[in-house]
């Protein structure tokens, strides 16, 4: 991705979203190794170290999320974020639209994606 902000500008960036209680850590061994920011329902960011992927933390955020919000989640990924658009389907989200990059500040063609939780079924349903 183009680097289009400052350390200071980023640094800030997170504090805004830590001030404003979005955010949820991933410790491992008391050091954090990932954060999820997540806005009424809107996953904003989910970073984890790379040492630490694939070993079911970034799982371990969503599913806190789908706690948090079981009315649904909602987000966007980079088409370039092969990985990422792979974790998210693996986490039950769809696609639910694409925009040209003309909306995000890197220009990145990106992807809408969306979870909803399965109907319940009735107990009539059921039987």
């Amino acid at each position: 991705m183009p680097k289009l902000h400052a350390e200071v500008e980023t640094i800030a960036f997170c504090s805004r979203m830590i001030d404003r209680g979005w955010v949820t850590t991933a410790l491992t061994d008391d050091e954090i190794v990932g954060f999820m920011a997540c806005d009424r329902g809107e996953i904003c960011s989910l970073y984890l170290a790379a040492d630490h992927q694939g070993q079911g933390i970034g799982e371990q955020l969503i599913a806190a999320a789908k706690e948090a919000h079981p009315s649904g989640l909602h987000l966007a990924a980079f088409v370039a974020n092969t990985g990422a658009m792979r974790f998210y389907r693996r986490q039950g989200f769809v696609e639910t639209g694409r925009g040209d990059g003309s909306t995000n500040d890197e220009g990145l063609s990106d992807v809408k994606l969306r979870w909803t939780p399965a109907p319940q079924k009735t107990k009539t349903e059921a039987m």
